[in-house]
């Protein structure tokens, strides 16, 4: 099937896509400042510009490749080894754990830490400099070319999901490799062990000092609760606590009864008293009394019992001999301090009373019972506050106490903690490991690993693919001229009339009934039909042909149209309006001395003007003399009239005219026709001319009816699916209708060629 806007096999466009009939130029492309045209490209022009710049990708990718090569074979060849050795994480070399926090931090420093930290310290630079030194000058020499280690010499990572490191190393020579990959595995297992070793030891000197510390520690602790206890006498808080409580309701019982008893006295000391004074209103004589000096000590030596009794029975019962001791005492104290009342009355009248003397007895033995209970009071009270006292203070001692024990304890903890995490280092330290050992030794390898040819040449050819394709893209975004009908189409935004194939120099320039198979007389039958069938809503008496630009084939392309129309029976007359570089009357070995000027200026009749051709029904108006002003000549009234004259006498005027780039020629002219046609030269016609002359008809209206594509390449597809499918079939469907077989194959092959 054939893409829209091309043509089908018998000269007409297909699917309607006739040029309008209005008068009025269609619609351009968002170049010429029309409406917007659709910009994709599509596969099929990427492969056009590839097939057009074919040589220069080819060229490129094959300058890269062989560059990329070259410096491929250059580069020195580099082998591989690799060591592999197994880190243990789990424990540490030298060191236990321990649950006191800076003991387990000190514990840490010989542990082994995570995979990754252990692979940074095998690529640390100063691990990588101390296994280079371990090496054998022949083998530093030979193997890095230099004094010291290349920073791609050492590469080092842990295999996923396991402990284990693969230390791989890369030198100029098998040996050097292999040697580097043990040398580093080994620098690694020493540092490891000094690191261990170091910290074990670092940890048993501090855990000692912790230790004495902790001893002298525990030892004060020890004597400040012991002098505690000895000061306080607090040796059991609860059951002390208790049994002073205790003694205090004691006390408290002794102090009622004290008092009860001094009440008692008192009442009966008053009664007597009372009666005492009675007794005296009947007695002529009076008493004095008097104190015994030894009666106050007696009391004194009491008071002083009943305190001592008191102070002994926090530590004693009342059964026990201590206190039966003291009551004996105070049994001989009280009967002394009873004999001694006898003598409080000192001084008596000369007369006695018998019951007087009664009642004084009464009085003096209350007196004395009533002064030992206030003795006893008093101690008991004395007793009680001093033992309260006491009491209340317990609490507090208690809690010092606890405070002291406490303490002790747990220096006591921290000793015994101490003393087995030295032991434990001390035995650590003699017993210090590395957290790391072989898997497996590297070995020389005979094979290098660099350069990677097959890898290069495949980076290289990718590279060269690469920059060929930006090149010819760069270059085809450069390039200015038209390629392809696409372009030509978008540019202008007018329909493809027919391509013409591109001739070669020797090939005739125009057509004749003899060339009645040729695809160059086919081309222009192809347009002669389609500008036949855009005529049929208007009518095309005058049609003008020009180029954007010189030398594109217009002139050929005017003469030839006028030819294929003569053909179909038309009366045909070609103008050439081409005033400055004038070519139809060399086509047609014609004079112009006389033609279109001479005619306008009256100094040559119009039908001696006229010039028959060989070609029947063809005529032909040359340009007469060149005038210095072409486009006041061309835009006069006189023109205008002339070709009104000329569409009049003849069937179809054609006219040439002069490129329009640069030029206003073709303005001027485009007003005079009835219709355009423009013509672009593949591979010629250049895309900035196309888009002026293109906004150049634009400004004056300018009828164009579409495009002629010229130069085309028929066998190749490039140009797009015109040249060559429609070609195709064309020869087919003339060349089968052939009888003789090898006559039609070798004109086939023929016009191949052409």
């Amino acid at each position: 099937m054939l893409p829209k806007n091309e043509f089908d096999m018998h000269g007409g466009m297909t699917n309607g896509a006739y040029p309008p009939s209005n008068g009025k130029m269609p619609a351009m492309g968002p170049e010429a400042g029309g409406p917007p045209a659709e910009e994709t490209i599509d596969i099929r022009e990427y492969i056009d510009i590839f097939f057009r710049r074919r040589w220069m990708l080819l060229g490129t990718l094959v300058i890269i490749v062989v560059l990329g090569m070259l410096y491929t074979f250059l580069q020195p060849k580099i082998y591989q080894s690799a060591a592999q050795i197994l880190v243990i994480t789990g424990r540490g070399g030298g060191a236990a754990r321990s649950d006191v926090p800076v003991l387990a931090d000190l514990a840490a420093l010989t542990q082994s830490r995570s995979i990754e930290t252990q692979v940074a310290i095998i690529t640390s630079r100063d691990l990588l400099d101390e296994a280079f030194a371990k090496l054998e000058p022949e083998i530093r020499s030979s193997g890095f070319r230099g004094g010291s280690l290349p920073s791609w010499a050492v590469n080092a990572a842990a295999l996923r999901n396991t402990d284990i490191i693969t230390i791989t190393t890369q030198a100029y020579t098998p040996e050097a490799a292999a040697a580097l990959a043990d040398t580093m595995a080994e620098a690694y297992f020493e540092r490891d062990l000094k690191l261990n070793s170091k910290a074990t030891r670092m940890a048993r000197d501090y855990v000692g000092e912790s230790l004495a510390e902790a001893k002298e520690n525990l030892t004060r602790a020890n004597d400040e609760l012991a002098d505690f206890k000895q000061r306080t006498g607090l040796i059991d808080p609860n059951t002390q606590i208790t049994r002073a409580a205790e003694y205090l309701a004691t006390l408290q019982l002794d102090i009622t009864g004290a008092k009860a008893e001094m009440e008692a006295n008192k009442s009966a000391m008053v009664n007597l008293r009372g009666r005492m004074e009675e007794e005296e209103q009947t007695v002529l004589s009076s008493t004095s009394f008097s104190t015994n000096p030894q009666y106050a000590a007696a009391l004194a030596r009491i008071d002083n019992l009943y305190s001592k009794r008191a102070e002994q029975l926090q530590e004693y019962t009342e059964e026990s001999t201590v206190i039966k001791a003291i009551d004996g005492q105070l049994a001989a104290e009280k009967a002394q301090l009873e004999a001694l009342t006898k003598t409080i009355i000192s001084g008596q009248t000369q007369t006695r009373n018998p019951l007087r003397e009664q009642i004084v007895a009464e009085y003096s033995q209350h007196f004395t019972t009533r002064a030992a209970a206030q003795a006893r009071l008093g101690a008991l009270e004395k007793e009680f506050a001093a033992r309260k006292k006491e009491a209340d203070s317990l609490p507090k001692k208690e809690r010092q106490l606890t405070a002291l024990i406490q303490q002790t304890e747990l220096y006591k903890g921290t000793y015994e903690i101490l003393s087995k995490e030295f032991h434990t280092l001390k035995i650590s330290e003699q017993s210090t490991m590395p957290n790391a050992s072989f898997v497996t030794h590297a070995r020389a390898s005979n094979s290098p690993v660099k350069p990677r040819t097959a890898t290069n040449a495949a980076l290289f050819f990718m590279l060269g693919c690469i920059v060929a394709v930006g090149l010819a893209l760069l270059v085809e975004r450069l390039d200015d001229r038209v390629h392809d009908q696409e372009t030509a189409e978008r540019i202008t935004g007018a329909t493809t009339m027919a391509g013409i194939p591109k001739l070669a120099p020797e090939d005739i320039k125009l057509v004749t009934d003899a060339d009645v198979h040729s695809h160059f007389l086919e081309s222009f039958r192809v347009l002669r039909n389609n500008i036949t069938f855009a005529a049929i809503d208007r009518k095309i008496k005058v049609l003008t042909v020009f180029s954007p630009g010189p030398s594109e084939g217009k002139s050929t392309i005017c003469a030839n149209v006028g030819i294929a129309m003569a053909m179909d029976g038309k009366r045909v007359l070609l103008i050439d309006g081409d005033l400055r570089r004038p070519a139809l009357h060399n086509m047609f070995g014609v004079e112009r001395e006389r033609g279109f000027t001479t005619v306008l200026t009256g100094n040559c009749a119009l039908e001696d003007a006229i010039v028959p051709t060989k070609i029947e029904n063809v005529w032909l108006l040359p340009t007469g003399a060149l005038p210095p002003n072409p486009t006041e000549v061309l835009n006069s009234g006189q023109s205008r009239e002339l070709i009104r004259q000329l569409s009049d006498m003849y069937d179809v005027v054609i006219i040439d005219s002069p490129p329009c780039t640069k030029l206003s020629d073709v303005q001027v002219i485009s007003t005079l026709a009835d219709g355009l046609l423009l013509i672009t030269a593949l591979e010629q016609t250049l895309k900035t001319g196309l888009r002026i002359a293109t906004r150049a008809l634009m400004q004056v209206q300018a009828p164009l009816i579409g495009l002629v594509l010229n130069q085309l390449d028929l066998t190749s597809r490039r140009y797009g699916y015109y040249s060559y499918y429609y070609y195709s079939y064309y020869n087919y469907y003339y060349y089968s209708e052939e009888a003789d077989g090898t006559q039609a194959k070798k004109k086939r092959r023929g016009h191949h060629r052409r």
